[in-house]
């Protein structure tokens, strides 16, 4: 009986098959009717394939409606609770951020002044947002507890600057390595915003707190006696020593490193317009028509070489852009040829096939361009959308011709004229062949200044 329940319990149909007669005999031996202990062995047997519980069935189906209604009413919270569930699962967290930005909902870096040990509700610029918490920083552990419980004692005091909070958290709790990522990951950018700047002075800083913690021990006013105010406890500030500021590609890394995904920009945020302009395979993308040449537009994520049956080296990596990642391969003779390119953090357009296989995107790359050379090979215009309802807009075509006169070059303008003409809204396309302009960031940049940024485009 113990082994047909593991394999009713395992979905083994041979196994199950296996004890048939022996059941269909032993009940028989019982006087149970031999076709009504085939047909109860058979009703195990689909039991087996698969069943479910009525209890089950109906806790779940309760489950599914409490959550589906939190998360359509309370959404900000309902996210917010399930990546507090999530911490530490740096996959699952960015793709709740995701989600929440799908909604309307953006996240909002961690702070030292602002965010609690977890994921929390917070505001900015009147709209609800979630504050990444301080324990969602890899290696932070309990100095995330530390931060907070020092806020608490200070009343809500905020750190003034990083000696402020050295002097102030207990650091046997936030050691040297916490502070570091802390810095690392932005949260003291609100005190400082030159990364580098603090990296170079954490050893300084943390020696300043220890004595200002063994003042404590002594009796001496500090952390622990909220009657003592700086000045009257005699606490007097170092000065930072300079230091050059973190590179941004830098900054970047050690955010995805630390956290899981970007906080401060994505790194193809400079390049969004050529994305938008160039890319025809996003990488959130499942419905692919194989042998067809896909261009695919990111930043690569990871790279490892691997050697073929030949010896050859070729490369498997990881692909993101802004709505996902994509997994590639290249082979031998196209590895030879780009590898200088193929290189972690690095903008490139991938002309690749694609397959979608176990819920994922798998490319294989034919050509690689770096991002930064794909706007000069492949544009074909800019496109300048007018209001002509909008007597703002046409005031400002002067500013757009000056700048026309400022910056000739080789990439055709055509403008798209927007009019209501009775009930309906008109759009008139006037090709501006004669004033071709450069297409420069500095160029579109100002273009959008002046237009607004939906109406300045680039097509290829």
């Amino acid at each position: 009986a113990d082994n047909l329940r593991k394999a009713m319990g395992k979905k083994n149909a041979a196994l199950m098959q296996k004890f048939k007669d022996e059941f269909v005999q032993g009940a028989v031996s019982i006087d149970v009717n031999e076709a009504l202990a085939t047909r109860i062995f058979d009703l195990m047997a689909e039991f087996a394939g698969y069943g479910f519980n009525k209890s089950h069935s109906a806790a779940y189906g309760v489950l599914a409606y409490w959550t589906g209604y939190l998360k359509a009413h309370y959404t900000i919270e309902f996210v917010t609770a399930i990546l507090n569930s999530e911490i530490g699962d740096t996959e699952r967290m960015k793709h709740l951020t995701d989600e929440a930005k799908g909604f309307g909902i953006f996240t909002l870096p961690p702070s030292i002044n602002q965010s609690d040990a977890l994921f929390s509700v917070d505001e900015f610029k009147g709209k609800p947002c979630i504050r990444v918490g301080l324990s969602a920083i890899k290696q932070v552990g309990g100095g995330a507890r530390a931060v907070v419980a020092s806020r608490l004692r200070r009343d809500g005091k905020p750190f003034a600057n990083l000696f402020d909070l050295t002097a102030s958290v207990d650091l046997r709790a936030m050691n040297r390595k916490a502070l570091e990522c802390l810095v690392m990951a932005g949260a003291l950018d609100e005190i400082e915003p030159n990364r580098g700047k603090l990296l170079a002075n954490v050893d300084k800083a943390i020696k300043f707190g220890q004595i200002q913690n063994k003042a404590v021990t002594l009796g001496q006013g500090g952390f622990f006696n909220d009657d003592f105010s700086d000045e009257q406890a005699g606490i007097y500030y170092p000065e930072l020593d300079n230091a050059e500021p973190m590179p941004e590609s830098e900054k970047l890394q050690h955010e995805k490193r630390l956290v899981g995904f970007y906080l401060s920009h994505h790194p193809l945020d400079r390049y969004r317009r050529d994305w938008e302009a160039f890319a025809n395979l996003p990488l959130d993308k499942r419905d692919v028509t194989p042998s067809r040449l896909y261009k695919a537009i990111g930043v690569i994520v990871s790279v490892k070489p691997y050697q073929d049956r030949k010896g050859k080296q070729m490369l498997f990596g990881v692909l993101e852009d802004f709505t996902g990642k994509a997994d590639f391969t290249v082979f031998a003779s196209v590895y030879e040829q780009y590898r200088h390119m193929l290189q972690p953090d690095e903008a490139v357009m991938l002309s690749a096939e694609a397959e979608a296989r176990d819920g994922s995107l798998k490319l294989l790359v034919r050509e690689v361009v770096p991002l930064k050379k794909v706007r000069s090979a492949l544009i074909k215009k800019v496109v300048l959308r007018i209001d002509t309802d909008d007597a703002s807009q046409l005031d400002k075509l002067k500013e757009v011709r000056e700048l026309f006169e400022q910056h000739k070059g080789e990439t055709p303008v055509d403008f798209e004229l927007r009019a209501t003409v009775g009930s309906k809204s008109e759009t008139l396309k006037v090709f501006a062949r004669n004033t071709p302009i450069e297409a420069g960031d500095e160029v579109l940049n100002r273009l959008e200044e002046i237009l607004g940024p939906d109406n300045v485009k680039i097509t290829g």
